[in-house]
């Protein structure tokens, strides 16, 4: 299939040229017009080199922001990968269906060509000759899978009239060579074949290479025997002769590049790789290696026997044994014991040295991983497996480098012993020894990092000295070996060979070798020096004055970690004042400085030391406790408003995460802090003593206290403030680690559910994916949206759909709505006739999803009694409720949008909830993407917190395990589009692997009939098709027609090298004879039709047997086989069940647990009051009361008739109808749909007997949830103050047991000091102006607030401030009941009465500053524009006032879903606010602009 591409009218004619046959006569035209282009340049060969360099040096740039310049080194790695692969070079190209698919990802944006240039015709004539060589290829293909030969080379005449360019590839003959069909016949592998590779002989041996390179890879060899054996020729001026196939192949290669190249100006670099057609996404196709393992940060290489141990036993303590800091939920089988340890190597041996994926291991290597380790630790090891890549890389290189000044430093020391001593001397009591054996013995990233920044400190002025010596010596090595070299050679006196000679030029002497050295390297003989204060202690020589200390940091790091003082401390004879006047220097000119300087280098130096770091940091994470409280901001986390000496490791779950965010929202502020509050002794006491001499002396102790400084800077500037960072970045992220498990728990949850089967569908083998034919109705709660309903087939494509453009409208009031009602009713009735679904399902949007659910229930019951198609059906129709939220996802997602370009997004949605019916797996993985739209749906409230890679590397996870759980069937992702996007969670493959494996099958249109197919027509390697081949099954039972060899056994889990284990399962179970001429093929089909024939066998003398004979233990995979040969993929997944209650309320409410429980504080509106109608009793005994206020008499019972006389009140209470009864409780309506229900006792904490005193109707109240019935949609709501106030903390989440309640009552206090202090400020007197403005007043607030109460939103009064005399207030009317006050700062003022000449305003967010000259200007500039903003929010559609009630629609009952959605969507801009966290009323202002 050809995609039209848009170019210009030169480049049409030329491709319709190229792709119609050629005659000899236009051929000879043609080849003599580009020998006359070329020939007009006058260029030579060489020149043609260059400017073809030029010309890929230009490519390379522009196209450098998605493909990545490969050098000599990725070179030869890409023709290593691709003769490992066995894919050839045809592939590697750009054919018309790689360019087709890049297209239909394009958006409608047009695409433009330029040619621009002295050589646009040429670069016109290499577009042609693209054009020509895809569309001949393409023909070539066809042509092949059409006339497929058994072989190729007599094949003469079909070639002819294909021929191009590559034909020129000629042999020593000057005969062209033989080329081998890349795309194999369908039909190739016969029985024959298929025995040879998977036979009764069972060896899984099979020699991939041979399969896919066929004679290709022969005729490269020859090619590069024939390179490496051809000598040059060379003329008379001793230029080399090239042949002429040395010249066409380099041609052929060029003209390659450029085809490569004007795909990629065709198209943007973003569609090229959205299309998986990069240069890098080729190369990873094509490497022989699970595209997963290609495209981990780390790679995956092979390790030996030791390292394996050495791993097994890291991830052993670090995965399994070592627990999280923080009280995190623990899995029952996540402990595990030390025989552990030989599986977890047995897993990183198939990961990393045979390239098994987890699935494959999982599924296939059993024996070697059960029971201990289940799939989901195998997920942990492959992840621990790149961090110790990761830490192993580390590792190494910092023992090089110490290895590295190990030498230098000895190089040094001998130099210096020459030279001075006393340097010597001083150099060896301040350098740092090098711990080799520490590092050897470090576990983990911390460890390794302390010794790098310890290195760095003491030695980074060393490294390009060091370096330097390095150059030097190579230097001298490589001249000693080439000396060397000479004099062996002149020994043996060989006269053939040239003596390699040693120039005088290079014999440099040592002064001019560095200097050359030091440019080369960048290395200055005279180094800047550094200005940090450690850098300036040690150019001051504060060593000598350090190690008068007493005790050097690693002996410090011993007296810590044996807890006493194994060290004896060095005490220094002289006082330490005394001492510093020795070390006065220019830096530091008096012995105080000199002191204070000591202190810190040595502070510095202990808090290097690994050992001390050790110590500290494990107790500093056993004693860590955090305080916490609120800013001014808000308080987000109410639970945790108010911490104190939290210790960190009863931060449970997510709770941290929430913290965290408050924190960097500027919400909260935290401390860590290791000692309690009220503790007299701290840690840093007991470090002291661990450093402190046991004397009294005067000089003692004044040692003992620089020491105790040096220990209390070490903690509070270098140790305490890292060891905070690495508490804080571990808590994170074991918090996100528990969001991310949640997230793909909640994934897992949704994909487990196995497609909807009918009740008497007891096929659960399933080799066939054929699902149920489903009529999916999508409805929208807004009534000018229009509703849909789609019917799909079995196999998940569109067959039909309706326009339902009246379901929705309401039909109590208008009869005209009922008819067109009922109108689209009939019109799913005659729908539901036409074409007969086997189940309907119904997107859940409200309420009235129950009300349709209802309708068509009736509808087919109606149905079943009256049409006999349907009275016939194996089961009646099903009506099912769904939930809405994959499908809203998908209907407005780019992949939605691109498979359904003409659909509107209500029709997408109908398909998508139909397809997840029919298969959720399928569905779910649809947004699995290049856009990674799976991240649209929200699995948990803080997954937007999450770093978005690991969270999509957990959700592809359990994609991956259910995917190849399940088994994919490759035809079914050939003929079906929308199911081909599962493919690339197959073991071993991905989305370039998968991607390609279809197109390839879809343009030579095949099937998949053999798993052997993968081999030989397809160019897959041995490692990829031994991890995918047991999970990609063939409905062996569809392809009884066809003409190739069926194995049976493919339609299983069975992975081919078991193949010959099952057939002599089926032969044994059968107990047919070795002379017996069944084929095993007959005895598998009979033991599919009677499989309890199998429970008769013996497995573990089967076991026995296969591990006497080299197989190993195979026990667990024998009974895998059986179980497989009695069902054929069986799928495991949870059958399919109706919604339950709380599902149902979830999807219809949108709530949670989380967000709706017991004691919320909600807000709601009355909307009728409930009544129990009188008995005859009462209204018999009924006396009319009097109203002290009003003088008229009233019914006793209702409480709501008001009459003039008495005779009035009895006929009220003679009348059964007009006496309503007496008031029994209040109905509200909720925002979310539900209904509310306050009793009379509930509605005041004083009795009540007419609820009218208290509420009214539409009008908005508070109320605290204390029921919940799920089924009715309805709660019980308690109004009352005390509740509301909730003073006992009984209704309000619990709070954290480490609450500073103390603290939040003294912050209470000091918030309503406050409050007092400005309502007593707003009170004060205000000196009176004279400002001659028509807006100015000399009124207070109080007045200024009535007189506004008459004026026009956006109306402003400019009036003295209560603050200072050169501050004015301009208060401005927003809605009703809402002011704003804006303070203006005068400046320049000539005296204390007039306005100022510059007015300052300034931003309380910002603190930003504007400035304005006059009243005029603040009101048109600054006020204006904001009450422009209000106006437009309070004339939106969705606006209400809550200072007004809000008018009810319906007078009883439920909210209609319009009102729903309505007031969900409304802007709040009311005084009074609920706190949704700590659930209290709080009166502020909420302005939004």
């Amino acid at each position: 299939m050809s995609k039209k591409r848009q170019r210009n009218a030169f480049l049409d004619e030329q491709a319709e040229e190229d792709s119609a046959e050629e005659s000899d006569t236009e051929k000879k035209q043609r080849v003599a017009a580009m020998k006359k282009l070329k020939s007009n340049r006058q260029m030579s060969d060489d020149d043609d080199d260059d400017e073809e360099e030029e010309i890929d040096e230009a490519t390379a740039t522009e196209l450098k922001n998605f493909i990545a310049d490969p050098g000599d080194d990725e070179e030869d790695e890409i023709v290593n990968d691709q003769s490992a692969s066995g894919e050839s070079d045809d592939d590697d190209d750009f054919d018309d269906d790689d360019l087709a698919l890049v297209a239909e990802s394009k958006s409608t944006r047009k695409k433009r060509v330029q040619i621009e240039g002295e050589d646009s015709d040429e670069e016109d004539q290499q577009a042609a000759s693209q054009h020509e060589r895809i569309s001949t290829s393409h023909t070539r293909r066809d042509n092949a899978d059409r006339h497929s030969a058994p072989n190729d080379d007599n094949d003469d005449g079909g070639n002819e009239e294909f021929e191009d360019d590559d034909d020129f590839i000629v042999d020593d003959e000057n005969q062209p060579l033989p080329k081998s069909s890349h795309r194999r016949s369908q039909n190739a592998p016969n029985i024959a074949e298929a025995q040879a590779i998977f036979g009764d002989d069972f060896s899984f041996n099979i020699d991939f290479d041979e399969l896919n390179d066929g004679e290709e890879d022969e005729e490269e060899e020859e090619d590069e025997e024939d390179e490496e054996q051809e000598e040059p020729e060379y003329d008379d001026d001793g230029n080399i002769i090239e042949s002429e196939s040395t010249v066409v192949k380099r041609q052929v290669k060029r003209k390659t590049q450029r085809r490569k190249q004007k795909a990629e100006e065709l198209f943007e670099p973003e569609e090229l790789q959205r299309g998986y057609l990069t240069e890098a996404d080729i190369n990873i196709r094509q490497i022989d290696k699970p595209e997963r393992f290609q495209l981990r940060h780390t790679p995956v290489v092979e390790a030996k026997e030791d390292e394996l141990e050495e791993e097994a036993e890291w991830i052993y303590n670090g995965a399994f044994l070592k627990s999280t800091i923080s009280s995190q939920p623990v899995d029952e089988d996540t402990t595990k014991n030390l025989q552990v340890k030989k599986k977890i190597k047995n897993a990183l041996n198939y990961i990393r040295n045979d390239s098994f994926e987890v699935p494959f291991i999982a599924f296939y290597r059993k024996e070697h991983i059960e029971p201990d380790l289940k799939i989901q630790d195998l997920w942990k090891i492959w992840q621990w497996d790149e961090k110790w890549m990761i830490f192993k890389s580390q590792k190494d290189k910092l023992m090089l480098m110490f290895e590295r000044m190990d030498k230098y430093r000895n190089y040094q020391y001998e130099q210096l012993g020459d030279t001075n001593e006393e340097a010597l001397t001083t150099k060896l009591l301040t350098d740092c020894d090098i711990d080799k054996d520490r590092l050897m013995r470090a576990q983990t990233l911390e460890e390794i990092a302390d010794l790098r920044e310890q290195f760095h400190v003491y030695y980074n002025a060393d490294l390009p000295n060091m370096r330097l010596r390095e150059k030097v010596l190579e230097y001298h090595e490589e001249r000693d070996k080439r000396k060397k070299l000479i004099a062996n050679m002149e020994q043996n006196d060989n006269d053939d060979q040239p003596l390699p000679t040693i120039d005088d030029e290079e014999e440099l002497d040592e002064e001019t070798l560095i200097e050359q050295l030091r440019v080369q390297l960048n290395i200055k003989a005279q180094p800047l020096q550094k200005t940090d204060y450690y850098s300036v202690c040690k150019q001051a020589h504060l060593e000598g004055l350090v190690k008068k200390f007493g005790l050097k940091s690693d002996k410090l790091g011993e007296n810590l970690y044996e807890n006493y003082q194994k060290n004896e401390i060095d005490q220094y004879p002289i006082g330490p004042l005394a001492t510093c006047e020795e070390f006065i220097c220019k830096q530091f000119p008096n012995t105080q400085a000199v002191l204070q300087a000591a202190i810190f280098m040595h502070a510095r130096q202990l808090s290097l030391d690994p050992l001390v770091r050790y110590v500290i940091r494990r107790e500093y994470t056993s004693r860590c406790m955090i305080n916490a409280q609120p800013t001014r901001l808000g308080y987000p986390c109410y639970t945790m408003k108010y911490i104190l000496g939290k210790p960190i490791n009863t931060f449970a779950k997510d709770q941290f995460l929430n913290l965290h965010q408050a924190v960097k929202d500027g919400l909260m502020t935290i401390e860590y802090v290791i000692d309690s509050k009220n503790s007299q002794h701290t840690y840093a006491d007991d470090i002291k003593r661990s450093y402190t001499r046991d004397e009294y002396s005067d000089n003692v102790l004044e040692w003992n206290k620089i020491r105790a400084m040096c220990i209390d800077l070490m903690l509070t500037k270098f140790l305490y403030p890292k060891f905070q960072r690495e508490i804080e970045e571990i808590l994170l992220d074991e918090a996100k680690q528990y969001v991310i498990k949640q997230c793909s728990k909640s994934l897992n949850d949704l994909i487990k559910v196995a497609p909807f089967r009918l009740s008497n569908d007891e096929n659960i083998t399933s080799i066939s994916d054929a699902g149920v034919r489903v009529l999916s109705i999508a409805y929208s709660t807004d009534l000018d949206d229009v509703s849909y309903a789609v019917i799909l087939s079995s196999e998940g494509q569109v067959m039909d759909f309706i326009r339902l453009p009246n379901l929705m409208l309401r039909d109590h009031y208008s009869p005209d709505n009922r008819m067109k009602k009922d109108k689209d009713f009939e019109a799913i009735q005659t729908f539901i006739k036409q074409r007969v679904p086997d189940v309907i399902c119904i997107g859940v949007e409200s309420r009235d999803a129950l009300y349709l659910c209802k309708r068509l229930e009736e509808m087919v019951s109606q149905l079943q009694h009256d049409e006999e198609q349907f009275q016939n059906l194996p089961e009646p129709i099903k009506v099912l409720l769904c939930d809405t939220e994959l499908a809203k996802t998908y209907a407005q997602s780019r992949k939605g949008e691109s498979d359904f370009r003409d659909y509107p997004a209500k029709l997408r949605q109908a398909i998508s909830q139909g397809r997840r019916l029919q298969d959720p797996l399928l569905e779910f993985s649809q947004l699995f993407n290049y856009d990674k739209e799976i991240l649209l749906i929200k699995f948990h409230p803080l997954q937007d917190l999450i770093d978005r890679e690991q969270l999509l590397v957990s959700l592809e996870q359990c994609f991956i395990a259910r995917t190849n759980e399940v088994g994919v069937d490759l035809n079914r992702c050939i003929a079906f589009a929308h199911t081909a996007n599962v493919l690339q969670f197959v073991c071993g493959l991905g989305p370039r692997k998968a991607t390609h494996l279809v197109k390839h099958f879809k343009q030579n249109n095949a099937q998949l009939e053999n798993r052997t197919f993968l081999v030989v027509n397809y160019p897959m390697g041995k490692c990829v098709f031994s991890n995918c081949a047991g999970f990609i099954k063939i409905n062996t039972d569809a392809m009884k027609e066809s003409n190739s060899y069926i194995e049976i056994l493919d339609s299983t889990r069975i992975h081919p090298e078991a193949y010959d284990w099952a057939r002599k399962m089926a032969v044994d179970a059968l107990d047919i004879e070795e002379s017996s001429e069944m084929e095993p093929s007959a005895a598998l089909e009979e033991i599919f039709q009677n499989s309890e024939r199998l429970k008769d066998l013996d497995l573990d003398a089967f076991a026995v047997e296969l591990k006497n004979t080299m197989y190993g233990d195979q026990s667990i995979t024998l009974y895998d086989i059986r179980a497989e040969l009695t069902h054929r993929y069986r799928d495991v997944r949870v059958r399919y069940e109706q919604p339950s209650p709380e599902d149902l309320f979830h999807f219809i409410t949108k709530e949670t647990p989380e967000t709706f429980h017991l004691g919320k504080l909600i807000q709601c509106q009355v909307f009728d009051f409930a009544r129990r109608p009188p008995t005859l009793e009462q209204r018999e005994g009924a006396q009319p009361e009097k109203d002290e206020a009003t003088g008229l008499l009233k019914c006793p019972l209702c409480h709501t008739e008001r009459f003039h006389n008495v005779k009035e009140a009895w006929n009220h209470f003679d009348s059964t109808n007009k006496c309503k009864g007496i008031p029994v409780g209040v109905r509200v309506r909720l925002d979310n749909g539900c209904t509310g229900f306050i009793k009379l006792r509930d509605l005041s904490d004083s009795q009540v007997t007419n609820p009218l005193d208290r509420v009214k109707l539409n009008q908005i109240i508070y109320a605290r949830i204390i029921n919940i019935n799920i089924k009715q949609f309805s709660v019980d709501l308690t109004s009352k103050s005390s509740d509301l106030r909730d003073d006992k903390e009984r209704r309000r989440p619990q709070k954290d047991a480490f609450y500073d309640h103390t603290r939040e009552t003294d912050d209470l206090a000091e918030a309503e000091k406050e409050k007092q202090s400005q309502q007593a400020a707003k009170e004060r007197s205000f000196v009176k102006r004279v400002i001659a403005h028509p807006s100015f007043m000399n009124i207070n607030y109080n007045e200024c607030e009535r007189i506004l109460a008459t004026k026009d939103l956006g109306d402003a009064i400019v009036r003295p401030s209560s603050k200072a005399a050169d501050h004015l207030t301009i208060t401005w009317k927003l809605v009703d009941g809402v002011l704003h006050n804006i303070d203006v700062i005068e400046k320049s003022k000539t005296n204390q009465f007039s306005l100022g000449k510059r007015l300052l305003i300034i931003d309380p967010r910002t603190q930003d500053t504007e400035e304005f000259e006059d009243l005029d200007e603040i009101l048109a500039r600054y006020i204006k524009p904001m009450a422009n903003t209000v106006a437009d929010i309070t004339s939106h559609k969705y606006y209400r006032n809550l200072a007004q009630p809000l008018p009810s629609a319906t007078p009883s009952g439920s909210a209609t879903p319009a009102q729903t959605q309505q007031r969900r969507q409304q802007l709040y801009l009311h005084q009074h606010l609920v706190c949704p966290h700590c659930q209290m009323m709080h009166k502020e202002f909420l302005i939004i602009f």
